[in-house]
This record gives C-alpha cells, structure tokens and sequence, in this order.
C-alpha cells in the first residue's frame, strides 16, 4: 500500500517558477505515493501542464480546498498580502495531518503544520520581516489578543496559530545556496538546496543556424528591470547592430499588471523593430524561441534563484546574470557570465559575441552545468528527501528561536 502524503499549496497554477516547483512536486509525489492537495483554487491542470511541460491531467491524486466558513473568513480579514489564505488552510493542514504518513509543504510561507514535516522554501519571507520579532500566534490568548489590538501581530497569524519553533524543526529544501544562507542567517536553521526544475528543449538548435539575439523571461514587476535590458542592448546594438532583444512575459485582466505590459509595449514600439515582446507563450513557443537564439539575459537583483536564466541554459544559451543572488549558481559564478553595472555587462556581452572560441566554451560548461537543474534531477532529489524523511525524520532537531 503507498504511503500518504499531503501536498499543502495555498495557490497551485500557471504563472511564476515557484508554481512550476508546486507542479513538478505534485506530478513526482503522486507517481509514488497516495496524494491529497490542498491548495486555496481548484488546479486548473491543462493551464498548468501548458505552462510548465509537466502532465497533471495523467496524474491521480485527490483534491482539498478550503469550506465555505474558511472562504468567508478569509474575506474578513483585511490583509492585502494574501497570507490569511495560507494559515486558514495551514490550519485545517495541522489538523488533519495525523491522517497522513508525511506532509510536505511548498506554498509561499515557512510552514508550521502542527508537527515535523517537509517544507520548500523559496525564500524566508517569515524571517525578513517584523513578525518573527512580535507576538507570535501560538502565544497563550490573552497576550495574543493584546497584541492583535496593539497591531503587534497580524490577525491571520491568530488563526493558525503560528509557531516559529514548530516550522524551524522542518525538513527544510531550499532553491540555491544563497537562499539557503539566507535562510541560516535569519533563522538559524539548516536546509538542504534541491534546485528546481526547469523546462529543456526538445529540438535543440545548432549554434551555426542561431540568431544573434538575446531573450528575457519574467514576470511582469519592475524588478525584472526590462527597461534596463533595452538600454544596455541599445548600447551593445553600436558594436553589433543585428542583435535583437525578445522580452517574453505573462499578461493577465489585472490592472497593475496591464498598466505595466502597456507601458513595455510603448518601450518596445519607441526602441524600434530589433525588440519585441512576446505575450502568454505557451511552453512549446518560449523553447522554440530559446532554441532559435544564442544569448539570454536576467536582470533581477538578488533573485532567490532564477528559474528563467536555468530555462536559457537548458535550452543551449549563454545566459548572462547579475553579480547578486541565486542566480550566479545557474552560471557557476563563472565572472564572464556575471555582470554588476552597465558598462560591465556590455563589455562581457560584446567580449562573449566576438570569440566564436570563447561561446563554444562557455556552451559547454552552462549546458554540462544545466542538468543539475532538469526535471528528472529535481524528482530524483525529491523522492530521495521523501524516503529519507519517512525513515529517518527531520535531520535532528534546531536551536529553539526565542521570539
């Protein structure tokens, strides 16, 4: 009989990396093992499975989503952050994890489901913040609800009555090395680094028949700095004049977001012809479209790790990254790679583009170096962390963190 596992997701869909790890879990975990989710939505599977090369709609396992009381009091609670959805359902994750041999969480939060489980983080956001220095849920109820008053705890943590102690005795996973030192630094807790999985190519290319061109994938957020990315292929465009730049993002009804896609559209269209923006790509569109370039480019500063720099890679590119972050690992910090001001990435740009001896170096070493980040590594090193759980338990237990 299989073991039964939880899958606690507070949103599981298209969209960013952190929902491309959700998927590949629940696909891996169910091959294995009798799976429930649980997450905020109804998974929308040909969406997701469009999204990311995985094959949900194949894949058996059950659903669990939040009653109609959770629903209602989530809509109470003024909290525009979204996170009194992941402690409702953290809370009935807590209650109903006696009935689960393993539970494993990989939702936007550090856990705390009631007792030792399996966590993903993909960046502490518990830890960079004021909470973990306040009141904490799992306080007796009359401090707790001073302290609610007060506004020195915020009301969602009352509801699943967050302890940090309890999430610190996890088994902790974790996207790269620097969130993983992040993660020590803010919490004093070990975790183990599982990169993700990303998405290969499956007609690669010759890099003979590639366009010079450079591609850009993100979300879209200022963070992902597409305009710094026109700026600094302009300057390169006077050395290289048939470079092209192809910004590839999601696009949805939500009016921050549309302002933001207008506003790269005006970018676009003032550039000139050589940019062009790709909207709602499906997963076969974005690799042909990796496939036929030789470059890619990342922007983000400090990013946790960079799934779109690790899709360039898999596909055959030479991504360049900034000098911050997880994303330096995608390249193995290798400094031709790796950029810190304007100038610097254009000179190791035009360096790159010019010593045909030189990309044929640097191909071999990203695309060796890019199947630690392959879906099949990634399932591997799951099931792996699975069993050694169900056998052995969390890795010993952490330092308790005084509040």
């Amino acid at each position: 009989m299989k073991k039964r596992l939880l899958l606690f997701s507070e949103e599981f869909g298209p969209g960013g990396g952190g929902y491309g790890v959700s998927a590949h879990v629940l696909q891996t975990l169910s091959a294995h093992y009798d799976v429930t989710l649980m997450s905020y939505s109804q998974p929308q599977l040909e969406a997701i499975d469009l999204s990311f090369g995985t094959r949900l709609v194949d894949c058996q396992w059950r659903y669990e989503g939040p009653t109609l009381a959770e629903r209602l009091l989530v809509s109470a609670i003024p909290d525009t952050s979204r996170f009194q959805r992941v402690n409702v359902l953290m809370k009935r994750a807590r209650r109903l994890s006696e009935q689960f041999d393993v539970t494993f969480a990989c939702c936007s939060l550090e856990s705390d489901l009631g007792r030792p489980a399996i966590q993903y983080i993909h960046y502490p956001y518990m830890g960079h913040s004021d909470w973990r220095n306040q009141v904490p849920g799992s306080a007796p109820w009359p401090k707790l609800a001073l302290a609610v008053l007060r506004g020195q705890t915020p009301r969602w943590m009352t509801v699943s009555r967050y302890s940090f102690d309890r999430m610190r005795r996890n088994l902790t996973l974790t996207n790269s090395r620097w969130t993983s030192g992040r993660i020590r630094e803010l919490f004093d807790m070990p975790s183990s680094v599982l990169y993700p999985p990303a998405a290969g190519c499956n007609h690669p290319i010759s890099w003979a028949k590639r366009r010079n061109g450079f591609v850009a994938i993100g979300r879209m957020e200022p963070a992902k700095r597409f305009d710094w990315m026109v700026e600094i292929l302009a300057l390169v465009r006077t050395r290289v004049p048939d470079v092209k730049l192809h910004i590839c993002a999601p696009r949805d009804g939500m009016a921050s977001t549309q302002a933001l896609a207008n506003g790269l559209e005006e970018m676009a269209r003032k550039a000139g012809p050589w940019v062009q923006v790709h909207f709602n790509l499906s997963r076969e569109e974005l690799n042909g479209l990796l496939a036929e370039n030789r470059y890619g480019l990342h922007a983000r500063i400090d990013e946790h790790f960079g799934m779109a720099p690790a899709e360039m890679a898999r596909a055959g590119c030479i991504p360049f990254v900034h000098d911050s972050g997880g994303q330096v690992e995608i390249v193995e910090g290798d400094p031709r790679l790796c950029y810190s001001s304007t100038e610097d990435a254009a000179a190791k740009m035009l360096a790159v583009m010019g010593d045909a001896a030189l990309q044929d170096e640097l191909r071999d070493k990203v695309s060796r170096h890019a199947e630690l980040f392959s879906p099949e590594s990634f399932a591997r090193g799951l099931l792996n962390h699975v069993e050694n759980f169900l056998t052995h338990g969390p890795a010993g237990p952490s330092k308790e963190h005084l509040h």
